[in-house]
């Protein structure tokens, strides 16, 4: 479960469109606390490593449809440093699907390394550019005030 990201690996289209919308909604449900959203994308980051691993020789593919915890824990990881609005969310995950499909350099060098290292750091560089590109969008203040939205505090 954790290599499919709960299971979204398994959707039979766009697993790793699915599994980043599924990171947004669970961030959504989450505390408001960056330090947590933080720990929780590293550790399934972390644990996706040997998971996505095990993942890509049970299916005999470096890279499988079904080990979407890499588009899950990168999702996260990104929107652990921006406000709780709905621009900045819908952004992340427009920006991020975008430079996971394009595999800018070094991406594509990056999902060439073996195992589950290959299959995790191709995502988390997509992320780095998304995140790039969201924090030059934040300290500009480029996000127009109608998608300034906070998403729902659940908590308090």
């Amino acid at each position: 479960m954790v290599a499919s990201f709960g299971g979204t690996g398994f959707f039979p289209i766009a697993s790793g469109t699915v599994a980043s919308l599924a990171a947004c909604a669970l961030y959504v449900l989450l505390p408001p606390w960056p330090w947590l959203i933080l720990a929780l994308g590293a550790t399934l980051f972390l644990f996706g490593v040997p998971a996505t691993g095990w993942m890509a020789v049970r299916y005999r593919d470096s890279d499988p449809s079904q080990a979407t915890v890499d588009e899950g824990a990168v999702m996260i990881l990104i929107l652990a440093f921006f406000p709780r609005e709905w621009g900045y969310l819908a952004l992340a995950f427009l920006l991020f699907r975008f430079f996971d499909i394009a595999k800018l350099p070094p991406c594509r060098r990056l999902e060439r390394l073996s195992g589950g290292w290959g299959i995790m750091l191709d995502d988390l560089m997509a992320g780095v550019y998304a995140a790039v590109v969201l924090t030059v969008i934040y300290l500009t203040k480029l996000m127009p005030a109608w998608a300034r939205v906070p998403l729902p505090d659940l908590w308090f």
